[in-house]
């Protein structure tokens, strides 16, 4: 047996073997969970630029060697690439559609490997060529790897149209979502009155919300923000807190106590319950109120207790430069600096 004989048919071999693992994918492409699915969808993609290159190496080893006329390898050199193009095309079309009349693509994926392999075998093999005269083979062979190579493309270009209008009305749809919960957000806080507790009006201060500076305007007005401040912080809520500095408050003995309080009740909280905690894990919710603390030292608050817990809860983590800079900037705020 030649060299070119047992090429021509490790090569056949092997194009078969990857061929039933593609037809094996492109059948069962959607029927795991999402995960599972773009596996099997990534995994396919692989199996068909391996099989497209064997069957090229196939066709050009088979060509050589063979009977394979001139103008139809000129043709091949065309239609091989572009049946790859296609099959790639195809199981496009396969990834995300479950019902059975969507599979036609998989004809693609059944048919053209098949074709290429028995029209490599048919070239190379007299006795294939005994059973199929060469025009038959031929014109049947190549006439359908065109048909079935041009078959996806304007399916794959209608899925891509209908996408993009999916998307364009996603879009829309989200847009006129943001603009009615823009709308409600303005009536909301039109509702607002000077008698409305402090907590209402912390509803417009978070991130992001709009009317955020028109809020703090409104709170440095009200006659009650100190008192509801005190409740509120007493109560263990974190966004007063948070936007202290904002507030327009007086800090008084009787404020700063709460404050601290609350402080120290927050550096508790997050003391570990292992010895081999990582404190970068919890560092910007531990680090929160740092600026807090900073700005009720500048208006002589006296934050020794809270540093104290802070510096107690950190170190009980294990050793690492957030550690260190956190506790490097409680010292600062604990020297008043």
């Amino acid at each position: 047996m030649t060299i070119a004989r047992i090429s021509v048919v490790v090569l056949l071999v092997l194009a078969c073997l990857v061929w039933l693992v593609l037809v094996a994918l492109a059948a069962t492409l959607n029927s795991s969970d999402p995960a599972g699915n773009a596996m099997s969808y990534s995994f396919a993609m692989l199996m068909t630029v391996a099989l497209w290159v064997v069957l090229a190496v196939l066709l050009l080893v088979s060509g050589f060697d063979g009977a394979m006329p001139r103008r139809v390898g000129l043709s091949a050199l065309v239609l091989v690439p572009l049946s790859g193009a296609a099959a790639m095309a195809a199981v496009n079309l396969l990834e995300g559609r479950a019902d059975l009349t969507a599979k036609w693509p998989i004809i693609l994926l059944v048919l053209v490997p098949f074709l290429l392999m028995f029209y490599a075998g048919w070239s190379f093999f007299p006795a294939w060529r005994s059973v199929v005269p060469p025009n038959a083979a031929n014109i049947a062979v190549w006439s359908v790897v065109l048909f079935l190579s041009l078959l996806p493309w304007p399916a794959l270009r209608s899925r891509a149209t209908r996408d993009a209008n999916a998307q364009a009305n996603t879009g829309l749809q989200e847009q006129r979502e943001k603009e009615l919960a823009r709308a409600e957000n303005v009536v909301a806080f039109q509702r607002l009155t000077p008698e409305s507790p402090l907590q209402d009006w912390l509803a417009f201060v978070t991130n992001g919300n709009e009317l955020r500076d028109s809020a703090f305007a409104g709170i440095r007005r009200l006659a009650r923000r100190q008192a509801d401040a005190e409740t509120l912080i007493s109560q263990g809520d974190d966004l007063p807190m948070m936007e202290l500095r904002n507030l327009d408050l007086e800090i008084t003995p009787r404020f700063c106590g709460i404050a601290v309080e609350f402080l120290r009740k927050d550096a508790d909280s997050f003391r570990p319950t292992t010895a081999a905690a990582r404190y970068d894990v919890v560092s910007y919710r531990i680090e929160r109120h740092l600026l807090t603390m900073r700005w009720l030292a500048a208006n002589e608050c006296d934050c020794a207790a809270a540093v104290s817990a802070y510096e107690t809860t950190a170190r009980l983590y294990e050793d690492s430069p957030e550690r260190a800079r956190f506790l490097a900037a409680l010292a600062k705020v604990r020297g008043g600096t």
